[in-house]
């Protein structure tokens, strides 16, 4: 039984090689080869087989060698008969990123970004933007800092994000109707986690816990108020 959710992330550069992409490729079900098929431009199709593999290695360890994916009422993918495993998937840039969870469970990676004023003040209210600013000017002169509004906006970003995938609603739920409060802080000054509140969904009892990979950021969306590390595959 798990105490919390695992993240899985995989560097999908390898597959640019033929035959490391078709080794892969052809372990796939027939659900994954089809979907990466339909993709026209290369990028896309190896972030969707690093998708395929993270999910097979990850249901690999609940010993389940075949997943057969069924879609919720929104679209979300679920394992076929079994209510004891949740999963959800992302991808950005060259990474695709993988939760799992014995509850129900969001996830998004995003490539840092630049947000210009419009996009701040269509997606995020005025509570999130002072706390941008606090925490550029609490963090003067560290990593954190050093990366600059875009890099916090990015991962408030993939918090909204997160919820709108633990939900199943996509883009169909009004980012700006998804608000976040700073949780916990590391040691190097970056956000730990999150809590949110929405007018749209009963978000109680849901936490965000926020993670970075080089110019990437993380955020799972869970019952839990913990997670695993990343594990790089």
């Amino acid at each position: 039984m798990m105490t919390c959710n695992e993240v899985y992330v995989t560097d999908v550069s390898i597959y640019k090689d033929p035959e490391v992409f078709r080794s892969f490729y052809d372990k796939m079900d027939s659900m994954r080869k089809e979907k990466i098929d339909r993709l026209h431009n290369d990028s896309d199709k190896y972030l969707s087989l690093g998708a395929g593999v993270l999910l097979k290695r990850a249901m690999s360890e609940f010993g389940i060698d075949e997943p057969e994916i069924e879609l919720g009422a929104n679209g979300k993918p679920y394992i076929k008969g079994r209510s004891d495993i949740f999963f959800n998937l992302s991808h950005s840039g060259t990474y695709a990123a993988m939760t799992v969870s014995d509850r129900e469970v969001g996830i998004d990676i995003e490539k840092i970004k630049n947000f210009k004023d419009t996009l701040i003040k269509r997606v995020f209210d005025e509570k999130e933007i002072a706390m941008v600013s606090r925490l550029l000017s609490e963090t003067e002169g560290t990593k954190e800092n050093i990366a600059g509004a875009d890099a916090l906006y990015t991962g408030l970003w993939t918090a909204k994000e997160s919820v709108m995938k633990y939900f199943g609603t996509g883009i169909s739920m009004d980012p700006a109707k998804i608000h976040l409060e700073l949780g916990k802080i590391r040691d190097n000054s970056s956000i730990k986690s999150m809590t949110v509140s929405s007018e749209k969904v009963d978000c109680s009892g849901i936490t965000i816990q926020c993670y970075e990979l080089e110019d990437y950021r993380i955020s799972v969306c869970s019952e839990y108020d913990s997670c695993g590390q990343v594990v790089i595959i």
